[in-house]
């Protein structure tokens, strides 16, 4: 999925990256070198410019970096850490993480099935959810990482049922801790062995026997402390303060979750983007009394985290295949879904049957709508129901299908909790133009506005163009578009106009909006349509 035209360091992955040029290369406590303006970054009172994101990635990236670094400072004549030498490490790195992955659901399943429900189970997840756009497409984003992390901490916690090793309870923490430090919310995954810790006698019993010595404390709080120090010491040396929130005005709505959005939602929605996760479902609830599928517990993270991520003032979380947030929480769902494997592998035709073919399905969709992501067929943010329905398993986008979608209004939530709190809108109706002008859409502004969307739906015709323009509380003109009407594509003697576009800084308060069709042939044009919203 990655291909030559494309940087492994993009978006998000760079600003994860960007502690490594600064601190290996550059030589720099903070973001404040010239080549660092590349960086989101949280500036301090004191002109500091600080990563917007934690060390942590920057953690797991060091096992391609260093060898790039060598290789680079070696034979390179220049080096700021995005040479191809660089590029082309990362990619291996990504990569080598995928089939990390699958080989750690393998042995995950193995703990309580066959090598054939091992495989399948790992195939299964890997190709029947965003794991594998998170995997061979952005492996560097923190989603794989976290996944092998929560995959360590599962694995790890179910062979403390059965050993004693101090190995590996210094390793579930040291884990633990490095999950925390990639991403603080996700800390919620030491519920997964602190709780069995006091429900599951095994565990506890062989836990105990470790918290005995009081040596073994002080290796504990060394490794817990290990992955969270150099954090620390680098906010204390770029700000001046020990702790630093780097997200600056970003931040949580915990009395307005989204979370019929989240889950069910045709922009981001959990269960519609990985409809697998129904039938790991329905291996917590048939598999609760098997030994290693803690259901109530795993459906108590669960739900946890999906109130947290959906509070989140961006709870779609800007351009994403599907809810990338809960792709390390399938972690807690490998063990359910090769139970109900196992059933179905055990079932009578007429149940195994009608069973497979549903996987199939839902393993051909995922592999279409990952393709449909890649190729922008799938919208990357402004998905609805009649955007979802018109593009279901197709290759291409109809006509219209921009005027179905909803691009999110990210201020509106961001400072507010609410989108489209304030939208403007404006909607004609049947209109036949025989003049220069069509009928005008005018709307006044009642707030600041950011995004801009102008529709119009028209016969086919030869000709005519549609005109967005504002002018201010003062009679100047601030803005000014105008489109073609787009006449290449027939659906029935019907094609669709988009105007869309983001105006930040421009069309302020008191400004009026203005929308309609100019007619530049002799002959009348046939709107059927004008749709004008703007927040």
């Amino acid at each position: 999925m990655w291909n030559k035209y494309s940087s492994a360091f993009e978006s998000d992955v760079d600003q994860y990256y960007s502690y490594l040029p600064s601190l290996f290369i550059y030589k720099s406590k903070n973001l404040n070198y010239p080549e660092a303006s590349r960086y989101w970054a949280n500036v301090t009172e004191d002109g500091a410019r600080v990563p917007k994101t934690s060390i942590g990635m920057a953690y797991t990236y060091l096992p391609f970096f260093l060898p790039a670094y060598i290789v680079q400072s070696t034979f390179g004549d220049v080096n700021t850490g995005y040479e191809p030498v660089y590029e082309n490490f990362a990619k291996i790195w990504g990569v080598l993480m995928a089939f990390f992955c699958l080989w750690l659901m393998y042995k995950l399943v193995r703990l309580s099935f066959s090598k054939t429900i091992g495989v399948a189970t790992a195939y299964l997840l890997f190709f029947g959810t965003n794991i594998l756009f998170y995997s061979m497409g952005l492996g560097l984003m923190a989603h794989m990482p976290l996944l092998i992390l929560f995959l360590l901490i599962v694995l790890i916690t179910e062979k403390l049922k059965t050993q004693s090793g101090l190995k590996l309870l210094l390793s579930l923490l040291f884990f633990i801790a490095l999950a925390a430090i990639i991403r603080p919310s996700d800390a919620i995954i030491a519920l997964y062995p602190g709780v069995q810790f006091l429900i599951n006698k095994d565990l506890r019993d062989n836990l105990l026997i470790r918290l005995k010595k009081p040596l073994n404390w002080l290796w504990m709080v060394l490794i817990v402390s290990s992955p969270i120090i150099p954090q620390l010491l680098y906010w204390k040396l770029a700000s001046g303060n020990w702790i630093v929130y780097s997200y600056g005005d970003e931040g949580f709505f915990f009395d307005k979750p989204m979370i019929y959005e989240f889950l069910l939602g045709f922009r981001k929605g959990w269960i519609i983007y990985t409809p697998l996760i129904i039938f790991s479902f329905l291996g917590l609830i048939l598999g609760r009394k098997q030994k290693h599928i803690s259901s109530g517990l795993t459906f108590g993270i669960l739900a946890i985290a999906v109130f947290v991520y959906s509070s989140w003032w961006a709870w779609w979380y800007g351009g994403s295949y599907g809810s990338r947030t809960m792709v390390q929480y399938l972690a807690l769902l490998v063990l359910p879904t090769a139970y109900v494997l196992n059933c179905i592998r055990t079932s009578k035709f007429i149940i195994k049957i009608p069973a497979l073919a549903i996987l199939t399905f839902v393993v051909v969709l995922n592999l279409v709508q990952t393709k449909q992501y890649k190729s922008g067929v799938l919208h990357w943010d402004g998905m609805t129901f009649d955007a979802y329905k018109a593009i279901f398993m197709g290759a291409d986008k109809p006509y219209d299908f921009y005027g179905m979608i909803q691009v999110p209004d990210y201020n509106g939530r961001k400072y507010t909790g609410v989108e489209y709190n304030n939208m403007v809108y404006a909607k004609s109706g049947h209109e036949i133009i025989t003049s220069t002008f069509g009928t005008a859409l005018s709307k006044e502004c009642g707030i600041d506005l950011n995004y801009i969307q102008l529709k119009a739906y028209t016969q086919r015709t030869d000709g005519g163009i549609l005109v967005l323009s504002a002018t201010n509380d003062q009679g100047e003109d601030v803005l000014y578009y105008k489109k073609p009407l787009y006449n290449a594509i027939d659906k029935e003697g019907k094609v669709f106009t988009l105007i869309d576009v983001y105006v930040t800084g421009k069309p302020t308060k008191g400004t009026i909006l203005r929308a309609y069709v100019y007619n530049d042939t002799d002959h009348p044009i046939e709107v059927h349509e004008l749709e004008l919203s703007a927040y």
